[in-house]
């Protein structure tokens, strides 16, 4: 198999090329690319070693069966086409076609069945979305969601390698050129500032929610928040069903549902920081068709590399790449 990798030194690109280093598929890397600023830098990868190229036609035009795309959205629409004229698969880590009716938005865990042959381009949704849907899914299957309304706790790497970097200069007293603290303040709003009232990051869970679960009419009310954590993304989920349930029923369905972990004492982030699954504990109910828990996960493996390195392993199932 014969793969490639745009964006290879950011947080995400890193985690999932040693994901994919780690894995037992016999894989090739053809390229490595990111930004200029990182043209030249090594990485490892098995038992070589892969000099980061600027992203450009002759280092990314060299055909792959599957082509990961670890970088921001303008970087995917600047690509999209060319990328879709050289190679076989594109799975795509950033948000820049989650929402097209085209693209697939898989978490194989939950919905590998929407990955097919004609797919060439797939979309890996948001990191807080992830950890939601896996959640959500077998509660909607068996018992049907009418509301959920979450609170997301996140992470600061959630906003790269600079996210974690300003975090460590402001515990150190450092200045910033940013109008609002990581260090010591819990802040509301993620995303680009605008006057819609809701945020560019609940706009993501609202949409990809429904996108995931086959549901566009589903009641999903977010507030998006980031913390000064280094890893791992927490929510407090609260979720409404059409019919009732037995509270010890969901946990025994939770615990036999791939990628779910389901805890007996208040899960925090660093029990999930370097981990696969998304922890769930705290859960509660005040009458039989309410359910709350809590969530959390690791946003840059389960939240993003791990998720489309599944999505990898679904092709390879399948039968389309080898």
């Amino acid at each position: 198999m014969v793969v490639g990798m745009i964006g290879a030194t950011g947080l995400v690109g890193q985690t999932l090329v040693s994901i994919l280093s780690d894995s037992p598929f016999p894989i090739t890397l053809r390229f490595v690319t990111a930004s200029q600023r990182s043209v030249g830098k090594r990485i490892r990868f098995r038992e070589s070693v892969r000099i980061v190229e600027d992203t450009k036609e002759s280092s990314v035009g060299t055909p792959c069966d599957v082509v990961f795309i670890a970088s921001s959205s303008g970087v995917s629409r600047q690509w999209h086409t060319f990328l879709k004229q050289h190679h076989r698969f594109i799975i795509d880590l950033s948000s820049a076609f989650r929402m097209d009716p085209a693209v697939p938005l898989p978490v194989p865990d939950i919905d590998s069945e929407v990955i097919t042959q004609s797919n060439q381009w797939i979309s890996n949704p948001n990191c807080s979305t992830i950890q939601l849907v896996k959640a959500l899914s077998p509660v909607h299957r068996h018992w049907g969601l009418r509301k959920v309304v979450v609170s997301t706790y996140q992470s600061v790497s959630g906003m790269g390698q600079d996210g974690i970097d300003r975090l460590y200069k402001e515990e150190q007293g450092l200045p910033t050129d940013q109008p609002v603290p990581l260090h010591r303040n819990v802040n509301p709003w993620i995303g680009e500032n605008t006057n819609h009232p809701i945020s560019e990051e609940e706009c993501k869970i609202i949409e990809e929610t429904r996108k995931i679960l086959v549901d566009p009419t589903l009641s999903v009310y977010p507030t998006a928040v980031r913390v000064p954590v280094p890893t791992s993304h927490c929510e407090s989920v609260y979720m409404e069903t059409e019919k009732g349930f037995c509270l010890d029923f969901v946990k025994e369905i939770w615990e036999h549902t791939q990628g779910i972990v389901v805890s007996e004492t208040p899960a925090l982030p660093k029990h999930t920081a370097g981990t696969n699954h998304v922890m769930i504990s705290r859960i509660r109910s005040m009458s039989p068709k309410t359910l709350q828990c809590w969530l959390t996960a690791d946003n840059i493996r389960v939240g993003s590399a791990w998720n489309a390195y599944q999505i990898l392993e679904s092709l390879v199932e399948k039968g389309f790449v080898s």
